[in-house]
């Protein structure tokens, strides 16, 4: 069961990496779950000198890529609002404009190429630096600094373009 413990703490991590790859949250949820499930199956493999976060993280981009392959990612429209429960009741205008940043956030990681959002999700929503996210992608840090910064530039670029309700 502790080990079971250890894997659900980060849960909620391998939830905001997942919804940074598939952009919706019915599949960041099945991602996540689908990443846990493989991780359990396999934590007689963990080695140790890796954090369980950066071995998580792998595991998680690895079933992304399963799926992606497959093709069993769904195209579902990322949700504008999130649930909220009939005793919280927001201020509609902070409601709208998260939703609305929210809205133009997913907008612009869907024109994100997969690996463009990777990369994004691990450095952004993980934290982790070059030499981690070489590591979990094989590749040398130098090359990830690089498709990093290539790639957070075009977020920044699609994030600033003028939108047609801005006139």
């Amino acid at each position: 069961m502790g080990d079971r413990d250890l894997l659900a703490g980060h849960l909620p991590m391998l939830y905001r990496t997942a919804w940074m790859l598939t952009g919706n949250e019915a599949d960041a949820q099945d991602l996540a779950h689908d990443a846990m499930v493989a991780a359990l199956s396999s934590l007689g493999r963990f080695r140790a000198e890796a954090q369980v976060s950066t071995w998580l993280t792998a595991i998680l981009i690895n079933r992304h890529r399963s799926w992606r392959r497959a093709g069993s990612v769904r195209t579902a429209a990322r949700e504008a609002v999130a649930t909220r429960s009939g005793r919280d009741v927001p201020d509609p205008g902070e409601e709208i404009s998260a939703a609305e940043e929210k809205a133009a956030l997913g907008r612009a990681l869907d024109r994100l190429t997969d690996e463009e959002r990777t990369l994004v999700a691990l450095s952004i929503h993980q934290g982790l630096d070059s030499t981690e996210i070489g590591g979990i992608l094989g590749r040398p840090p130098g090359t990830v600094r690089y498709q990093l910064h290539e790639a957070r530039e075009k977020l920044r670029r699609i994030l600033l373009e003028k939108r047609p309700h801005d006139e």
